[in-house]
């Protein structure tokens, strides 16, 4: 998105809050983008090198690193007057699956589908078309989104 757009948005979150009669003080902005996904992916490698499992880390783990990253990486809110203005109020990472979550994605990808898979299938599907991070072995390199059409090919064959 150009930087333009964000620089209107922080004009709506900072001082005003009503702009031709619609008020903007309630109102909640989501953004999503896959900025610091790299930086999330490693600082998880490096929690889980010390002992930390995914579902063990909490929010503070990562918000410091993506504001850094949003706000330094090209594209996005890079050097943004949302983030010099503190208006964001949450970094939330999307943290890399393991392999228990792809399984509940390729379950419920073959529900959309009206299938019931055997765990072989799923197996089969996770072995031969997810690809793992070479450090821990443990958190895939894409999301669920890469599996709708694997789970097509299952379906139709």
């Amino acid at each position: 998105m150009p930087s333009g757009i964000f620089e209107s948005i922080a004009s709506l979150l900072d001082h005003h809050s009503s702009l031709n009669g619609y008020d903007f003080s309630r109102a909640i902005f989501i953004f999503l983008s896959n900025t610091g996904g790299v930086e999330i992916s490693e600082t998880l490698t490096q929690l889980t090198k010390n002992g930390k499992w995914r579902k063990d880390t909490k929010l503070y783990d990562f918000e410091k690193i993506l504001e850094i990253g949003s706000y330094n990486i090209d594209g996005g809110l890079k050097e943004t007057s949302l983030i010099e203005s503190h208006l964001v109020d949450h970094f939330v990472p999307f943290l890399p699956l393991e392999r228990s979550h792809v399984r509940l994605c390729l379950q419920k990808e073959f529900e959309k589908w009206g299938s019931f898979p055997t765990e072989d299938i799923i197996t089969e599907i996770i072995d031969n078309f997810v690809t793992f991070d070479k450090q821990t072995g443990m958190y895939a390199t894409s999301g669920c989104k890469t599996l709708e059409k694997k789970v097509a090919i299952y379906v139709r064959h």
